[in-house]
């Protein structure tokens, strides 16, 4: 396998064709990379009834470089651990390209190093949202300087806060649009933002 995971990556599952039972929500399974041994990779932290053992999946591994989608049959070990074996394919996605896809949440702004006061946080909607960054529509135009503190309101009421820079803008007295890319976005985080934005858009294309 071209790429080795380490202990406490945050990885997604979904199966390839259809669970074996009636599907409770359309979301991934979650879990975390565990120490293999013998180059097998083994998933932790996973518990689903509607997953069956030596089913096909697709598991979504979340690196500091890349989006790594490894596909594989999996099979039931002790204490909810995942086993892959074997591993078919290893795909590498940068998460720089990552597609974007239409999000509309709210999200507030604020320059990095200035007063934590409501003078300096701008509220917004996003327009779309991906692994790399966002686009965002706000009320007003954004402070100076392009390091921004953003706090994202999840669909289940939950907050994503991120560190992030300002790449375009486009400002008038009609709207401020910008363009933000997420810096050192935590691997928990981009399962969650993955997760929201449906793993299975991501490219098959991409190198």
């Amino acid at each position: 396998m071209l790429f080795h995971p380490t202990a406490g990556q945050v990885a997604l599952i979904e199966v390839v064709g259809s669970w074996s039972a009636p599907a409770t929500e359309d979301d991934p399974l979650t879990g975390v990379v565990d120490t293999g041994a013998d180059g097998i990779l083994t998933i932790m932290g996973v518990s689903s009834p509607r997953l069956a053992d030596g089913a096909d999946v697709i598991v979504s591994i979340f690196a500091a470089d890349a989006l790594y989608r490894i596909r594989a049959t999996s099979h039931w070990a002790r204490s909810g651990r995942l086993v892959l074996d074997p591993i078919q394919d290893v795909e590498r996605i940068q998460r720089r390209r990552w597609p974007r896809q239409a999000v509309h949440l709210d999200v507030v702004l604020a320059p990095l190093g200035g007063h934590d006061d409501k003078g300096t946080r701008v509220a917004g909607r996003t327009l779309d949202l991906g692994i790399g960054g966002l686009r965002v529509e706000t009320d007003r135009r954004l402070p100076g300087g392009s390091l921004l503190s953003m706090t994202l309101t999840l669909p289940d009421g939950g907050t994503l806060v991120a560190l992030t820079t300002i790449v375009y803008a486009d400002v008038s007295e009609e709207r401020c649009e910008y363009g933000l890319a997420f810096d050192e976005l935590s691997d928990v985080d981009a399962a969650r933002l993955a997760a929201l934005i449906g793993l299975r858009r991501a490219p098959t294309n991409a190198s």
